[in-house]
């Protein structure tokens, strides 16, 4: 007599992109859909066991997540494997117009690039204190600054897909205005 055990039903639906600066994922596009108990385990880079994708354990770039079921009763095994792509973060980049003077406006001009989607937020800080900008377009934005002196000045950039830069800082000397001074005989 022969008992044949059921072997399990694997169901892996595709994953979405994720980008690379983004929260560990967890993996619920995959299950057993046959109704036999046991239990399912991932493998692959930066996964665990449980499904949980970290995309800072890898780098940019696509790769395979294998799922694999096992019943409980006969230890009969089924797998599965699907591919995630871990976008590359977007790079902020900006010059500065001269001259550099208090009380002037100063040109701030970004030149970030990114090698997926496109750029979609760049977020401005001056470093003096003032709000935050958050702009919706690369076009140049002007500044002025109250008083002389240093101030780091910082760009962040968003793609479409989400992905966020870290942030570039550049340190600025802001220089002081001339101030004329005369006296008659």
């Amino acid at each position: 007599q022969i008992t044949v055990n059921a072997t399990p039903k694997v169901q892996f639906n595709a994953m979405p992109d994720i980008c690379l600066d983004a929260t560990p994922y967890q993996i619920t596009q995959a299950a057993e859909t046959g109704g036999v108990a046991g239990s399912g385990i991932f493998s692959g880079p930066g996964v665990s066991s449980a499904g949980v994708f970290n995309p800072a354990l890898v780098t940019p770039g696509t790769y395979t997540i294998k799922y694999t079921y096992t019943s409980t009763a006969a230890g009969c095994m089924e797998s599965m494997s699907r591919t995630i792509k871990v976008l590359a973060p977007p790079i902020p980049d900006f010059t500065i117009g001269t001259p550099v003077c208090e009380t002037k406006a100063v040109a701030f001009t970004s030149n970030s690039t990114t090698p997926e989607g496109s750029l979609t937020t760049w977020t401005w800080n001056f470093g003096d204190g003032s709000p935050a900008v958050v702009r919706n377009n690369s076009s140049a934005i002007n500044h002025t600054y109250a008083t002389y002196g240093p101030y780091n000045v910082t760009l962040s950039v968003i793609t479409s897909d989400g992905c966020s830069s870290t942030p570039k800082t550049v340190t600025l000397n802001v220089n002081p205005q001339p101030k004329a001074i005369f006296a008659l005989p």
